[in-house]
C-alpha cells in the first residue's frame, strides 16, 4: 500500500545514498515529482553548509535544460516503519522521468553523432547559464545528465558546485575522476568553468564512443600523456581502433582536452565550433529514437534485478536455477584456468618456468611500444620506459601486486615482445600477460 506522506503520495525509492534517499512522489494534483530526503542525523555543520549551497544553486540556475528545484522544507518529518518520524530536510524536484543519459549509454551502446550533437547542445545552454549566474558544477559527468518525459536534457545534482560572484579560483578536489580535470587532480587552484569544460568534453567523448577518453587526466594515462604533448594523433589512432569519431568532432575535442587551462576553448568559442553547425535532431525524432532505447534500458534493468534476486537466493540456498552450470569431479586448479584463458597463438607460460615468455608482433617497434604503454595504462601500472624499446612496469593494488619488465626487440619480418617477471606471483604474472595479450591481439602475429 503507498504510502501518504503530507501532500504526497510516496510511490518507490529512486535511489539511496548515506545521508538519505529519492522518492518518486505524486502530489495532490497529479503531478509527479522526485523527493530528495536528507537525514539531519547525518549533517555536520559542513555539510549543511553544502546543502544550502546546493539549494542556492539550483534556485538560482533556473533553465529548461537544469532540473527544477520546486520547494524545500527545512523541517520535513518522515514516517518510518515502526511508527517514529525521520527528521529530514526535503527536497521537492522536477521528476526525470526519461532516467539517466549513463543507463542509455551502458545499456544500449554509444550514440550517433546527430543525437551527440544534440545532447551536447542542450548541454552547453544549460552550462552557459548556470556560468552566467555564478555557479561551477563540479561533478558534470553522465550520471548527474537526466532525460524529462520528452527527452530532453536536464542537469541534476548541483552538491558539489561552486558559487562565485566573479571569475574566482578554487581549490577543492572533487567530482568523479574520470571527469575531473587535470588541475583538480594536480590539486592546484583552477577555475570552476574550464574545469566543468573538460568534464563536458569527456561526456561528448563517451556519447560517440560508449567509453572514456582516459582513465584519469594525470601524468601516467597513456592516452593523457598524449593529450598533454599534443600528440592528437596518437590519442585517436589508439581510440578510432574501436569507435568512429568524424574529423570535425575530434578537432572540437582537441581544443577541449587542453592540459593547460587557460588554453582550453571557452564555451562561446564551444558554440562556433564548426561540429555544432552540424545536423541535430528534432524533438520528435529524438523522443522516437530515446523511447526505443528506453524498451531495451528497462529490459535491460529488469534482467540485472532478476540475475540480483537469483544470487541472493543461491547464497541462502534457497533455490535451484536449471540454467546454473554443474560441474561434478571436475578438478581444475586456478593456475590451469588463467593459462587456459591466454591466447592460443600464443606461448603459454608453464608451470616452473614462468618467469618469463615472449610472442611476435606485426608492427614497427615504436608502435608495439605505443600500445603496450595503453595496456599498462588501463591497469594503473606505474612504469618507466627506457631506451632500447624497455619497459620497467609495476600493479600494486590489492588485486595485483606484480612487476615485470618489458622487451621489444626485432626477428625478422616481425619484433618479440618478452616479458619477465620481476616480483609476484605466477597467477599474477600470467594475468598481467593475459591482459597486455588481449590489448594487443589485433597486430599479434602467428608463427
Amino acid at each position: 500500500m503507498a504510502k501518504i506522506v503530507g501532500d504526497y503520495k510516496i510511490l518507490c525509492t529512486l535511489g539511496q545514498g548515506i545521508q538519505g534517499k529519492v522518492k518518486k512522489a505524486r502530489k495532490k494534483d497529479g503531478t509527479v515529482v522526485a523527493l530528495k530526503l536528507v537525514k539531519k542525523s547525518t549533517l555536520t555543520a559542513s555539510s549543511v553548509v553544502k546543502l544550502r549551497r546546493e539549494i542556492e544553486a539550483m534556485d538560482t540556475c533556473k533553465h529548461p535544460y537544469v532540473t527544477k528545484l520546486n520547494n524545500v522544507n527545512w523541517n520535513f518529518l518522515y514516517p518510518k516503519k515502526d511508527g517514529s518520524k525521520l527528521a529530514c530536510v526535503m527536497m521537492e524536484l522536477e521528476f526525470a522521468e526519461g532516467g539517466e543519459l549513463f543507463n542509455f549509454l551502458m545499456y544500449t551502446g554509444c550514440f550517433p553523432e546527430d543525437i551527440a550533437r544534440t545532447y551536447f547542445k542542450q548541454l552547453l545552454q544549460g552550462l552557459q547559464h548556470c556560468h552566467s549566474k555564478g555557479i561551477s558544477h563540479r561533478d558534470l559527468k553522465a550520471e548527474n545528465l537526466l532525460l524529462d518525459k520528452n527527452f530532453d536534457l536536464k542537469i541534476a545534482d548541483f552538491g558539489l558546485s561552486a558559487i562565485h560572484d566573479s571569475p574566482t579560483w578554487l581549490e577543492t578536489q572533487c567530482g568523479t575522476k574520470g571527469y575531473m580535470a587535470p588541475e583538480i587532480l594536480a590539486r592546484t587552484h583552477y577555475k570552476g568553468p574550464l574545469a566543468d569544460i573538460w568534464s563536458m568534453g569527456v561526456v561528448l567523448f563517451i556519447m560517440m564512443t560508449g567509453f572514456p577518453p582516459f582513465q584519469v587526466a594525470k601524468k601516467g594515462d597513456w592516452w593523457f600523456d598524449r593529450i598533454e604533448k599534443s600528440q592528437h594523433e596518437y590519442f585517436w589512432k589508439a581510440h578510432l581502433r574501436n569507435a568512429k569519431v568524424s574529423e570535425l568532432a575530434r578537432d572540437l575535442m582537441n581544443k577541449i582536452f587542453v592540459a593547460e587551462p587557460t588554453k582550453r576553448i571557452s564555451l562561446a568559442e564551444i558554440a562556433e565550433h564548426p561540429w555544432l553547425k552540424g545536423k541535430s535532431l528534432s524533438a520528435s525524432a529524438i523522443r522516437a529514437d530515446l523511447f526505443r532505447r528506453k524498451g531495451k534500458v528497462e529490459e535491460a534493468r529488469r534482467a540485472e534485478k532478476r540475475q540480483k534476486q537469483l544470487e541472493k537466493q543461491r547464497q541462502k540456498g534457497t533455490t535451484f536455477d536449471p540454467d546454473r552450470a554443474v560441474f561434478r569431479s571436475v578438478k581444475r586448479s586456478v593456475a590451469d584456468a588463467a593459462a587456459a584463458a591466454l591466447p592460443k597463438a600464443l606461448p603459454v607460460p608453464a608451470e616452473g618456468v614462468s618467469h618469463f615468455t615472449s610472442f611476435h608482433v606485426r608492427e614497427d617497434a615504436p608502435e608495439i611500444l605505443s600500445r603496450i604503454e595503453q595496456s599498462l595504462s588501463k591497469l594503473s601500472a606505474k612504469k618507466q620506459v627506457l631506451a632500447g624499446y624497455k619497459v620497467k612496469a609495476s600493479v600494486d593494488t590489492p588485486l595485483c601486486d606484480i612487476s615485470v619488465a618489458i622487451q621489444i626487440y626485432a626477428d625478422g619480418d616481425n619484433h618479440v615482445v618478452e616479458v619477465r617477471r620481476r616480483r609476484g606471483g605466477t597467477l599474477k604474472f600470467q594475468q598481467l600477460y593475459t591482459s597486455i595479450c588481449d590489448d594487443l591481439a589485433d597486430i599479434i602475429a602467428i608463427v
